[in-house]
């Protein structure tokens, strides 16, 4: 694949051109190889691929729907924490858009968990420590992401069984609401979704929830069930407490990311 690049350090002049309504591009010309389908999501179809360099990268195919509101997303997620990817540069190939960003080989902590069997609680709270570090910053950003689950947590990491680092992935459902706004659209991952999503009025706590069925995931190696009540076998009563408190079903009642030690 040969694809036309904005050089990474043009990418923020060049979106601030774009909506202010100039056609802005910077052209370069790159080769992609090795291309190989990894996953599917609200953002679009994830590719691996490796550069001229033999850099290994993700190449995301951005469908022209997302295309803006994810390049918006993904200019200030670059300036963010480690617990985000690193963003490279986007291009634009014939009627596709596509963005690469640093790429994790060793797949999901869904996968991770499926294959491996359920965390600790000490290596639970690490990962789980990341995560809230980044959506507390996207929360203060006025960022939903309203896809928080397992399979949009990649591992960039395996230092121990004990201390895995993390990456948050996955923002094409993520949106921005104003002060006092709340989201409508029923979006999300089966069993990760708080139940004020499918009345059409939530806000930041909703992520929350999704948090607490990340948690229960990767404590019990099982995806939180869509109907009916969540089994705690084996879970000591600090986790399950925990759990219960970022999966109440009363918003006003859920445990919060600000304010509260989680």
């Amino acid at each position: 694949m040969q694809c036309r690049v904005r050089p990474r350090n043009a990418f923020f002049e060049s979106f601030v051109r774009l909506i202010q309504g100039e056609t802005c591009f910077y052209i370069v010309y790159v080769d992609f190889s090795d291309l190989q389908e990894i996953g599917r999501g609200g953002f679009g179809i994830v590719y691996a691929a490796t550069q001229p360099n033999g850099e290994r990268v993700a190449l995301k195919k951005v469908g022209p729907r997302n295309v803006y509101g994810s390049l918006e997303f993904l200019c200030f997620i670059e300036i963010l924490t480690s617990f985000f990817f690193q963003f490279f540069e986007d291009f634009i190939d014939g009627s596709d858009t596509y963005v690469v960003m640093e790429l994790c080989e060793l797949g999901s902590m869904r996968a991770y968990v499926k294959k491996n069997g359920p965390l600790s609680d000490r290596a639970a709270a690490y990962v789980l420590r990341q995560i809230i570090s980044a959506v507390k910053y996207m929360h203060r950003e006025g960022v939903l992401h309203r896809d928080l689950s397992t399979g949009n947590v990649l591992i960039s990491r395996i230092f121990s069984p004990e201390k895995i680092s993390v990456k948050l992935c996955d923002f094409g459902l993520a949106t921005h609401l104003r002060k006092g706004e709340t989201a409508c659209t029923v979006v999300g991952t089966p069993g990760y979704i708080a139940p004020q999503v499918f009345k059409q009025e939530y806000d930041q706590a909703a992520d929350v929830y999704s948090l607490g069925g990340v948690l229960y995931t990767m404590l019990t190696g099982n995806d939180p069930p869509s109907k009916g009540p969540m089994r705690f076998d084996g879970l000591g009563m600090s986790a399950v407490e925990l759990i219960e408190r970022m999966m109440e079903a009363d918003a006003s009642k859920r445990i919060a990311l600000n304010g509260e030690q989680i």
